[in-house]
């Protein structure tokens, strides 16, 4: 009988009343606890211990666990949720940049046209001044040769 068994055996004894050390192998009048019942009897005797210890650590695993399993469920919803929101940040990033782009070049637009138009009005300032002065000139020579005809 190995040491394990033994140990088993005398627990059950134990259990049921009897006594290991004061049993001696040769008193065949009373028939040990192992003699006495079928196999079937100590196997459910046995399995009516072990089962509730061997069960408990696996039932409060798969309590763990299946908490664990909805905690994934409900990050892998908001992660979902998540990457829909930078999916439409990202393309509102690039709708922006788009924007930002047509605006830089109407900007730029802008600026050539106003120097463009600053030179013309720079040009035609100048024309008018030449313009004003040939006819001042012009009105000068005018009065200078009526007052000479005179």
């Amino acid at each position: 009988m190995t040491r394990v068994t033994y140990y088993l055996v005398h627990f059950i004894n134990l259990v049921i009343g009897q006594d290991m050390e004061n049993q001696t192998d040769t008193t065949p009048d009373r028939p040990s606890f192992l003699h006495r019942y079928p196999a079937i009897v100590h196997t459910a005797v046995v399995s009516a211990f072990i089962l509730p210890i061997t069960l408990l650590p696996y039932l409060v695993a798969r309590r763990r666990i299946s908490g664990l399993r909805q905690t994934v469920m409900q990050l892998e919803r908001k992660t979902s949720v998540l990457q829909k929101a930078l999916d439409l940040n990202g393309d509102s990033h690039n709708i922006m940049k788009g924007e930002v782009k047509r605006l830089q070049d109407l900007s730029r637009t802008a600026v050539e046209e106003t120097a463009m138009l600053r030179k013309e009005v720079i040009k035609q300032t100048a024309e008018r001044r030449l313009t004003d002065e040939a006819l001042t000139s012009n009105l000068r020579r005018l009065l200078d040769d009526s007052r000479n005809a005179r």
